[in-house]
Protein backbone atom coordinates (compact mmCIF):
# COMPACT_ATOMS: atom_id res chain seq x y z
CA UNK A 1 0.00 0.00 0.00
CA UNK A 2 1.19 3.35 -0.94
CA UNK A 3 2.38 5.62 2.18
CA UNK A 4 0.30 8.74 2.44
CA UNK A 5 3.28 11.08 3.07
CA UNK A 6 4.81 12.51 -0.55
CA UNK A 7 8.78 13.76 0.45
CA UNK A 8 10.27 13.29 -3.51
CA UNK A 9 9.14 14.63 -6.83
CA UNK A 10 10.17 13.63 -9.52
CA UNK A 11 10.09 15.98 -12.56
CA UNK A 12 10.29 15.23 -16.94
CA UNK A 13 11.87 17.44 -18.59
CA UNK A 14 10.55 18.02 -22.20
CA UNK A 15 6.80 19.50 -22.08
CA UNK A 16 7.13 19.98 -18.11
CA UNK A 17 9.70 21.79 -17.43
CA UNK A 18 11.28 22.75 -21.00
CA UNK A 19 9.25 24.03 -23.46
CA UNK A 20 10.84 22.25 -26.22
CA UNK A 21 7.79 20.59 -28.54
CA UNK A 22 8.22 23.54 -31.58
CA UNK A 23 12.10 22.98 -31.65
CA UNK A 24 11.80 19.32 -31.55
CA UNK A 25 8.86 19.08 -34.40
CA UNK A 26 10.97 21.38 -36.63
CA UNK A 27 14.39 19.14 -36.35
CA UNK A 28 12.04 16.14 -37.07
CA UNK A 29 10.11 17.44 -39.77
CA UNK A 30 13.27 19.01 -41.75
CA UNK A 31 15.23 15.57 -41.26
CA UNK A 32 12.68 12.96 -41.93
CA UNK A 33 11.62 13.69 -45.10
CA UNK A 34 15.26 13.17 -46.02
CA UNK A 35 14.66 8.97 -45.13
CA UNK A 36 10.59 8.65 -45.34
CA UNK A 37 10.60 10.95 -48.64
CA UNK A 38 7.63 12.51 -46.67
CA UNK A 39 7.02 14.73 -43.38
CA UNK A 40 5.51 12.43 -40.76
CA UNK A 41 1.66 12.79 -40.35
CA UNK A 42 0.16 14.29 -36.56
CA UNK A 43 -0.04 10.85 -35.16
CA UNK A 44 3.90 10.10 -36.13
CA UNK A 45 4.73 13.13 -34.41
CA UNK A 46 2.79 12.46 -31.20
CA UNK A 47 4.99 9.22 -30.88
CA UNK A 48 7.78 10.79 -30.40
CA UNK A 49 6.54 12.51 -27.22
CA UNK A 50 7.90 11.06 -23.66
CA UNK A 51 9.91 8.42 -25.43
CA UNK A 52 13.87 8.83 -26.51
CA UNK A 53 14.36 9.77 -30.11
CA UNK A 54 16.47 7.07 -30.31
CA UNK A 55 13.80 4.47 -30.13
CA UNK A 56 11.02 6.48 -32.02
CA UNK A 57 13.80 5.72 -35.32
CA UNK A 58 13.93 2.37 -34.69
CA UNK A 59 10.36 1.57 -34.55
CA UNK A 60 10.20 3.46 -38.08
CA UNK A 61 13.32 2.46 -40.14
CA UNK A 62 15.22 0.10 -38.31
CA UNK A 63 18.79 -0.36 -38.59
CA UNK A 64 19.07 3.47 -39.37
CA UNK A 65 17.75 4.67 -36.46
CA UNK A 66 21.48 6.07 -35.09
CA UNK A 67 22.03 7.68 -38.66
CA UNK A 68 18.96 9.93 -38.05
CA UNK A 69 19.59 10.08 -34.58
CA UNK A 70 22.91 11.69 -35.49
CA UNK A 71 21.69 13.85 -38.15
CA UNK A 72 18.75 15.34 -35.65
CA UNK A 73 21.41 16.63 -33.31
CA UNK A 74 23.47 18.28 -35.72
CA UNK A 75 19.87 19.87 -37.00
CA UNK A 76 19.28 20.72 -33.17
CA UNK A 77 22.43 22.50 -32.89
CA UNK A 78 22.12 24.41 -36.49
CA UNK A 79 18.54 26.14 -35.09
CA UNK A 80 19.23 29.05 -33.08
CA UNK A 81 16.13 28.68 -31.43
CA UNK A 82 16.41 29.66 -27.71
CA UNK A 83 14.90 27.22 -25.33
CA UNK A 84 12.02 28.65 -22.60
CA UNK A 85 11.08 27.64 -19.56
CA UNK A 86 7.36 27.41 -18.89
CA UNK A 87 5.84 30.64 -17.32
CA UNK A 88 5.82 29.23 -13.02
CA UNK A 89 7.62 26.48 -13.07
CA UNK A 90 11.08 28.17 -11.88
CA UNK A 91 9.39 29.81 -9.17
CA UNK A 92 7.56 26.60 -8.11
CA UNK A 93 10.77 24.80 -8.40
CA UNK A 94 12.18 26.73 -5.88
CA UNK A 95 9.38 26.80 -3.41
CA UNK A 96 9.35 23.18 -3.11
CA UNK A 97 13.31 23.39 -2.55
CA UNK A 98 12.49 25.49 0.51
CA UNK A 99 9.62 24.05 1.62
CA UNK A 100 11.91 20.76 1.88
CA UNK A 101 11.04 18.78 -0.83
CA UNK A 102 13.49 16.15 -2.29
CA UNK A 103 13.30 16.93 -6.13
CA UNK A 104 14.73 14.90 -9.01
CA UNK A 105 14.18 14.71 -12.99
CA UNK A 106 13.52 11.85 -15.17
CA UNK A 107 13.69 12.52 -18.66
CA UNK A 108 14.09 10.41 -22.09
CA UNK A 109 16.33 13.26 -22.93
CA UNK A 110 19.83 11.88 -22.90
CA UNK A 111 21.78 13.06 -19.55
CA UNK A 112 24.05 15.55 -20.83
CA UNK A 113 21.12 17.06 -22.68
CA UNK A 114 19.14 17.39 -19.00
CA UNK A 115 22.14 18.94 -17.45
CA UNK A 116 22.98 21.78 -20.52
CA UNK A 117 19.26 22.98 -20.09
CA UNK A 118 19.41 22.96 -16.17
CA UNK A 119 22.34 24.65 -16.37
CA UNK A 120 20.98 27.47 -19.01
CA UNK A 121 18.21 28.52 -16.48
CA UNK A 122 20.13 28.21 -13.32
CA UNK A 123 18.32 25.36 -11.77
CA UNK A 124 20.65 22.51 -11.83
CA UNK A 125 21.24 23.12 -7.84
CA UNK A 126 17.55 22.30 -7.28
CA UNK A 127 17.75 18.60 -8.12
CA UNK A 128 19.41 16.23 -6.15
CA UNK A 129 18.91 13.35 -9.25
CA UNK A 130 18.88 13.36 -13.21
CA UNK A 131 18.14 10.51 -14.81
CA UNK A 132 18.82 10.56 -18.69
CA UNK A 133 18.01 7.69 -21.25
CA UNK A 134 21.65 6.68 -21.12
CA UNK A 135 21.14 5.78 -17.81
CA UNK A 136 18.89 2.51 -18.41
CA UNK A 137 18.34 -0.04 -20.62
CA UNK A 138 14.64 0.57 -20.68
CA UNK A 139 12.62 3.50 -21.15
CA UNK A 140 9.25 5.05 -19.83
CA UNK A 141 6.85 4.10 -20.24
CA UNK A 142 8.68 0.93 -18.25
CA UNK A 143 9.22 2.01 -14.35
CA UNK A 144 13.50 1.55 -15.19
CA UNK A 145 14.15 5.04 -14.92
CA UNK A 146 11.69 6.27 -12.09
CA UNK A 147 13.45 2.97 -10.00
CA UNK A 148 16.35 3.98 -10.55
CA UNK A 149 15.75 7.85 -9.76
CA UNK A 150 14.73 6.75 -6.20
CA UNK A 151 17.06 3.54 -5.70
CA UNK A 152 19.99 6.59 -6.48
CA UNK A 153 18.55 8.86 -3.41
CA UNK A 154 17.39 5.89 -1.31
CA UNK A 155 13.86 7.02 -1.35
CA UNK A 156 10.55 4.66 -1.15
CA UNK A 157 8.98 4.95 -4.47
CA UNK A 158 6.05 4.74 -2.60
CA UNK A 159 6.52 8.29 -1.04
CA UNK A 160 7.35 9.88 -4.37
CA UNK A 161 5.37 11.82 -7.40
CA UNK A 162 6.07 11.62 -10.80
CA UNK A 163 4.92 14.67 -12.99
CA UNK A 164 4.99 14.56 -16.20
CA UNK A 165 2.80 15.84 -19.60
CA UNK A 166 2.59 12.13 -21.09
CA UNK A 167 0.66 8.80 -20.88
CA UNK A 168 3.75 7.10 -20.70
CA UNK A 169 4.86 9.26 -17.37
CA UNK A 170 1.68 8.20 -15.85
CA UNK A 171 2.26 4.65 -17.03
CA UNK A 172 5.95 4.50 -16.10
CA UNK A 173 5.10 5.90 -12.78
CA UNK A 174 2.48 3.79 -11.64
CA UNK A 175 4.38 0.89 -12.44
CA UNK A 176 7.28 2.02 -10.01
CA UNK A 177 5.11 1.99 -7.31
CA UNK A 178 4.58 6.16 -7.60
CA UNK A 179 1.79 9.00 -7.88
CA UNK A 180 1.58 10.62 -10.45
CA UNK A 181 0.58 13.98 -11.84
CA UNK A 182 -0.27 15.41 -15.30
CA UNK A 183 1.20 18.84 -16.55
CA UNK A 184 -1.01 20.59 -18.27
CA UNK A 185 0.54 23.65 -18.37
CA UNK A 186 2.63 22.70 -20.96
CA UNK A 187 2.30 19.96 -23.51
CA UNK A 188 -0.15 18.41 -21.42
CA UNK A 189 -3.58 18.22 -22.64
CA UNK A 190 -6.43 17.12 -20.48
CA UNK A 191 -8.51 14.96 -23.17
CA UNK A 192 -5.01 13.25 -23.56
CA UNK A 193 -4.33 12.37 -20.35
CA UNK A 194 -7.26 11.84 -18.36
CA UNK A 195 -7.46 8.05 -19.52
CA UNK A 196 -3.68 7.15 -17.55
CA UNK A 197 -5.99 8.10 -14.83
CA UNK A 198 -3.12 10.56 -12.79
CA UNK A 199 -3.50 10.94 -9.52
CA UNK A 200 -3.47 14.54 -10.06
CA UNK A 201 -4.03 16.92 -12.59
CA UNK A 202 -2.33 20.16 -12.04
CA UNK A 203 -3.27 23.01 -14.28
CA UNK A 204 -0.37 25.37 -13.33
CA UNK A 205 2.78 24.86 -11.47
CA UNK A 206 1.46 27.00 -8.31
CA UNK A 207 -1.29 23.78 -8.30
CA UNK A 208 1.72 21.04 -7.15
CA UNK A 209 1.96 23.36 -3.86
CA UNK A 210 -1.63 23.61 -3.13
CA UNK A 211 -2.31 19.71 -3.85
CA UNK A 212 0.79 17.82 -2.04
CA UNK A 213 1.07 20.09 0.65
CA UNK A 214 -1.33 18.14 2.66
CA UNK A 215 0.33 14.69 1.77
CA UNK A 216 3.92 16.02 3.11
CA UNK A 217 5.15 16.21 6.33
CA UNK A 218 5.69 19.76 7.71
CA UNK A 219 9.09 20.59 6.22
CA UNK A 220 9.17 24.59 6.45
CA UNK A 221 12.92 25.66 7.02
CA UNK A 222 14.19 22.53 6.99
CA UNK A 223 16.32 23.05 3.17
CA UNK A 224 18.84 26.00 2.62
CA UNK A 225 17.01 28.93 0.74
CA UNK A 226 18.78 28.86 -2.43
CA UNK A 227 17.97 32.26 -3.78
Amino acid sequence: MKSSTIRTIFFDLDGTIVDSEAKAVNVVQRIMPNYLGRTLTGVELRNFKGVPWLGAFREMLPGREYEIYEECLKEWDRIPTKLNVYSGIVEEIKHLNRMGFTLGIVSSKESRYIHMDLEDFSISDYFSVVIGSDDTLRHKPNPDPLIEAARRINRNPADCIYIGDQPTDMSAARMAGMRCGGALWGDGEYEYLKDSAPDFMFKDPADITENLIGLSESRAGSSQDNY
